[in-house]
């Protein structure tokens, strides 16, 4: 027997896995809000027939702005959010001994 069998084991670490990074760049954000208005769009156009009036048509117009605005908008801050969330710190685990 070697003397290196004997020796004390170290604990169990948990095996490392590289972090997932939850940031996404702001340009998504972006391109979410452009599918979300072009769906707003779409809709807004076939439900409330505004090929028959021009102030239907503007109206399609403001809401698919704003469905722009909302979605990039809230997207940006959750992506901030996760951004300044201080989750870049060792996870730390419970000894057991």
């Amino acid at each position: 027997m070697k003397a290196s069998d004997h020796a004390p084991q170290s604990p169990a670490q948990p095996p490392h896995r590289p972090r997932r990074s939850r940031q996404v760049p702001y340009s998504d954000a972006l391109v979410l809000g452009m599918i979300a208005a072009a769906v707003v769009l779409i809709s807004t156009i076939v439900f409330t027939r505004a090929w028959l009036s021009l102030a239907a048509m503007g109206l399609c117009g403001i809401y698919t702005v704003a469905a722009f605005v909302l979605v990039a908008g809230i997207s940006m801050l959750l992506n901030r959010l996760i951004r300044n969330d201080g989750g870049d710190e060792e996870e730390q685990y419970p000894v057991l001994h």
